[in-house]
């Protein structure tokens, strides 16, 4: 399945860290929240974003370390949709 996960800029740092330590997965990926996003397509980075495939051991993993993100298995153009959010183009 599709997992869709979304940070706000502020706690982005934070974030990737407890992932890279508490999910082996994590561990050696530098392309967790990669993506930056805004409301408008431009900048400033207000939300970070990746996606990926993953079961759903991994899903119910993520979301029991789930504090300043949100997790969904969902298809990434919905789901930034529902949130009206877009991807920074450089």
């Amino acid at each position: 399945m599709q997992v869709c996960i979304l940070a706000k800029n502020e706690d982005i740092d934070g974030i990737r860290e407890k992932a890279r330590l508490e999910i082996e997965f994590f561990s050696n990926h530098t392309q967790i929240l990669n993506i930056g996003l805004s409301e408008t397509g431009e900048k400033p980075i207000t939300h970070w974003f990746c996606t990926f495939n993953a079961d759903q051991e991994m899903l119910d993993k993520l979301k029991s370390i789930q504090e300043l993100t949100e997790i969904e298995a969902a298809n990434a153009r919905g789901f930034l949709s529902k949130r009206k959010l877009k991807t920074i183009k450089d």
